[in-house]
């Protein structure tokens, strides 16, 4: 995305101010979604009766943390995007 408004900067013009809040945005998405990719399960097997339950709900959470990283990470850059576009210039 930042290269893309670099891109855009030099090819058509604009604020680059503006652009420059839009790659900051970009950097903000990707630190906060490493962010949320790190976080970790807190659970033992000890905390389990069997390793059975304890891989299931492991698994679980992995599979609910992925699903809310994909919806967090399509909204974000969905809005980051559209702020891209706002910033194009009009067709004459």
């Amino acid at each position: 995305m930042a290269g893309e408004c670099i891109f855009a900067v030099a090819a058509l013009g604009g604020d680059p101010n503006e652009w420059d809040d839009v790659i900051v945005d970009a950097a903000n998405l990707q630190q906060s979604a490493l962010k949320r990719v790190s976080e970790r399960f807190d659970k033992k097997p000890a905390d389990f009766e069997n390793r059975k339950e304890f891989n299931k709900a492991k698994r679980a959470f992995t599979a609910e943390r992925e699903k809310a990283l994909s919806e967090y990470f399509h909204n974000e850059a969905e809005a980051i995007v559209k702020k891209m576009n706002a910033l194009l210039p009009k067709k004459k």
